[in-house]
C-alpha cells in the first residue's frame, strides 16, 4: 500500500471497543512480523467489501474502494 517493499494488510473489522461498527483497517508490514494494532483505522461505516481496483490513478500501487454489503 505504502510501497516501500513489504507486503501490508487491509481489511474490514469489527471493533467492539468504543465506537463499536464495522471499519477498514490498514496493518503496514516492516522486516519483523505485523502489529496487532492497525496502523490506520477508517471511519465507521455499514458492513462493506473492500475491492482491489487495481491501480487507478496510475501511481504503480493497487487502489482499493469499499462497497456496501448489500449492493450487486
Amino acid at each position: 500500500m505504502n510501497g516501500d517493499g513489504h507486503q501490508d494488510i487491509l481489511l474490514s473489522l469489527y471493533l467492539q471497543s468504543a465506537g463499536a461498527g464495522w471499519r477498514s483497517a490498514l496493518f503496514l508490514g516492516g522486516p519483523g512480523v505485523f502489529d496487532t494494532i492497525p496502523d490506520w483505522i477508517g471511519a465507521l461505516s455499514d458492513l462493506h467489501y473492500l475491492t482491489n481496483v487495481g491501480d487507478y490513478n496510475g501511481d504503480g500501487r493497487d487502489d482499493y474502494t469499499k462497497r456496501p454489503l448489500n449492493e450487486g
